[in-house]
């Protein structure tokens, strides 16, 4: 099972990876390996991932290094957030943070999308769903 998708919103240029169900190692490498194709043709202002329906996160210490690694999908100065209402998945994202090296300066933990998106500036998103690519 794929246990997410992406959504955009064209008007204020935001995207999103939607993450649902249980997470594994597996499942959040191949939302980050999965990630450039959705992006082709959108202008990008921030990026946000949203775990909010993440019912079990079984991703390991190990994984959320090597990804951490990676060159970020979204470089700064490009803002991004992880919207984590679970302590347990707020916690990782923040080791994911901190694992860092530069260029994730721009990347933020919340515990809501409604703080994330007031902190792009803006009060409603008109999230489409992106139709997967073959």
């Amino acid at each position: 099972m794929k246990n997410f998708y992406f959504e955009y919103d064209a008007g204020h240029e935001l995207f999103v990876v939607r993450m649902y169900g249980r997470i594994t190692d597996d499942v959040f490498k191949a939302s980050y390996a999965a990630t450039p194709q959705y992006l082709e043709g959108r202008h990008i202002r921030a990026a946000l991932m949203d775990l909010s329906g993440v019912e079990s996160y079984d991703v390991s210490s190990a994984a959320m290094r090597d990804v951490s690694r990676l060159p970020p999908l979204f470089p700064d100065p490009t803002p991004r957030w992880v919207v984590a209402p679970q302590d347990h998945i707020f916690g990782m994202a923040r080791m994911f943070q901190m694992l860092s090296p530069s260029g994730r300066d721009m990347l933020h933990v919340v515990r809501s999308m409604r703080d994330a998106l007031q902190a792009i500036g803006i009060h409603t998103a008109h999230f489409e769903r992106i139709a997967d690519t073959p």
